[in-house]
């Protein structure tokens, strides 16, 4: 099982780039196998532009897998995301996951670029068409409800189509994953959820080597019920919202042996890849990344 950091969004703001770049350097010597980021355009929280994030990952690191986990594909036109990814995957020889979902928390990012929300599903199967045509076609045509274009090609292409994993828990989203994805990212998921989630996908027909990923929440402590008050106060500020004792199906915290513990039950369930979201302020960031290069991926490994 594959353990990656994200630096998403988070209610107290984005990190200063010196220590933003010292973090990403950091991922990559302390062994973590990815690094991921977040998306929102116009969220209630200050967040970082999602792909200009990634563009700095691929110049940055050397090793680790770099994706978007997840991107709002439908606040985008999908020819100029595909050009973007294709180039990023071409810089680096293909380390690229696009980590894709429909959004919807927050309607205003949609009306600030001109997009109903009730058009994302269908946006979505559009823009994952044609997607994933241009990454391995020359002279794409396309014309569906919401693009349509002649005789595009994409160069360079990527060095191997980009892995599309899909966000989302809903029949549809299922359904997208089974049929257009590599790959399904679990978000606010309990172990029950996962599960359920995984069969359901599979049910649908879900492809051989399909990754399945849990996108975890965590803070490491060595006293639990600080360490969940941290991940409580993170969770309620960063979403607006309280998710009271929900934390505890939704976060792992507290040391590093229960958090290796919970980990092994989503892996007993098929998990093949944790993207890991520390639970803190972006002051805090790197002191948590090295606790749980320390306490947790060891016992993970191991």
């Amino acid at each position: 099982m594959h353990i990656g950091i994200t630096i998403g969004t988070n209610y107290a703001g984005v990190p200063d780039p010196d220590e933003l770049l010292h973090v990403i350097d950091r991922v990559e010597e302390l062994g973590f196998d990815s690094l991921w980021v977040g998306d929102h355009i116009a969220w209630t929280n200050p967040t970082l532009e999602a792909l200009t994030t990634l563009a700095m990952y691929a110049a940055r690191t050397k090793r680790v897998t770099i994706g978007t986990s997840i991107l709002i594909l439908p606040l985008r036109h999908p020819v100029v995301v595909a050009k973007m990814l294709a180039t990023m995957a071409y810089v680096t020889k293909g380390r690229v996951v696009a980590g894709l979902a429909v959004g919807g928390e927050n309607p205003s990012e949609f009306q600030a670029v001109g997009v109903s929300p009730h058009e994302r599903g269908g946006r979505m199967n559009e823009s994952l068409e044609i997607m994933s045509r241009l990454w391995s076609e020359s002279g794409v045509s396309y014309h569906g409800k919401y693009f349509a274009f002649d005789d595009v090609t994409i160069e360079p292409k990527p060095p191997r189509p980009i892995p599309i994993w899909l966000g989302g828990r809903s029949e549809a989203a299922y359904k997208r994953a089974a049929s257009m994805a590599q790959g399904w990212i679990a978000a606010f998921s309990s172990p029950r959820h996962f599960k359920e989630g995984k069969a359901a996908i599979e049910a649908l027909g879900a492809r051989p080597g399909f990754e399945w990923v849990q996108f975890e929440y965590m803070h490491v402590s060595a006293d639990r019920e600080k360490s969940k008050a941290s991940a409580l106060d993170y969770l309620n500020r960063t979403y607006n919202m309280d998710f009271g004792e929900r934390v505890e199906r939704f976060a792992s915290f507290g040391p590093g042996s229960g958090i290796a513990e919970r980990l092994a039950e989503f892996e007993h369930l098929g998990c093949t890849h944790v993207i890991v979201n520390p639970t803190c302020t972006p002051t805090n960031k790197l002191e948590q990344i090295e606790a749980i290069a320390r306490e947790v991926l060891p016992l993970v490994r191991h």
